[in-house]
């Protein structure tokens, strides 16, 4: 089931890319227009953990205090709401698109990573494959 919440513009065409809100934060996703590599930028998404944490630890306080908790719900969707917000994209740069054959996992890797996938399996089968070269 994916929950669409939020849409980002892609940094390098403004193009709204839908991020689902159950997606992995390290997870690289693929700018549908311009066809760029976006990743979650890593200081707003420790600034986002931050907003919740602060956000989980105000409502756990408010209730031990006996306040309503309403009150207590409200600033747990507000401090939702901001991390939210905080969410940004960048690009980042990889030479290729590569899939283990055994598994049909996809990887982004550089060209030196590359080399070492093909040192360490010289005596033996490559269980990758190129599917794309993004530095042309």
């Amino acid at each position: 089931m994916n929950i669409k919440i939020l849409d980002k513009p892609c940094p390098n065409c403004k193009t709204k890319i839908s991020l689902n809100f159950y997606r992995n934060r390290e997870e690289i996703i693929r700018c549908p227009n311009c066809k760029t590599l976006l990743i979650e930028n890593p200081k707003r998404k420790i600034a986002s953990g931050i907003a919740i944490f602060i956000g989980i630890f105000l409502t756990i306080s408010l209730s031990v205090l006996k306040v309503p908790i309403y009150i207590g719900l409200v600033l747990l969707v507000f401090s939702f709401g901001i991390a939210l917000k905080l969410i940004d994209l960048m690009v980042i740069k990889k030479d290729l698109i590569i899939r283990n054959k055994q598994t049909n996992q996809i990887s982004y890797v550089d060209n030196s990573d590359w080399q070492e996938i093909v040192n360490n399996s010289a005596n033996k089968e490559n269980n990758f494959e190129i599917l794309e070269n993004l530095s042309t």
